[in-house]
């Protein structure tokens, strides 16, 4: 099972100028959640995606490498198209891109163009 994007993440909101508190929780940060969350949230925002439609992904790094799975799947769940990528923690974004753009190749697009 694949969970939705960023399940299992954390976050703290601070006000940019608060730079006390910055301070006394900036220990709390896992940069692997940070990059992890962020190859998960540009796979998400390059489908267009939102919580209404079968889109999952995992992000970790294992052995100084984020890795990340993904899953478009049509609302019935008989469709499923799945990838993976993985690349360098400092390149998350693109690697969450570059895995949305080859599950829409792959069969993704089409089962969104039939949710939507």
């Amino acid at each position: 099972m694949m969970p939705a994007v960023g399940q299992g993440a954390l976050a703290l909101e601070v006000r940019e100028s608060d730079k006390k508190i910055h301070q006394y929780i900036k220990h709390l940060n896992s940069i692997a959640t940070m990059y992890s969350t962020q190859a998960e949230r540009a796979f998400l925002h390059s489908l267009e995606g939102g919580c209404q439609i079968p889109i999952g992904a995992y992000g970790r790094i294992e052995n100084n490498e984020l890795i990340i799975d993904g899953l478009i799947g049509s609302l019935d769940g008989k469709k499923i198209v799945r990838g993976k990528k993985s690349g360098i923690p400092e390149h998350a974004k693109e690697l969450g891109e570059q895995l949305a753009q080859t599950l829409l190749v792959s069969g993704g697009r089409q089962i969104l163009e039939e949710i939507r």
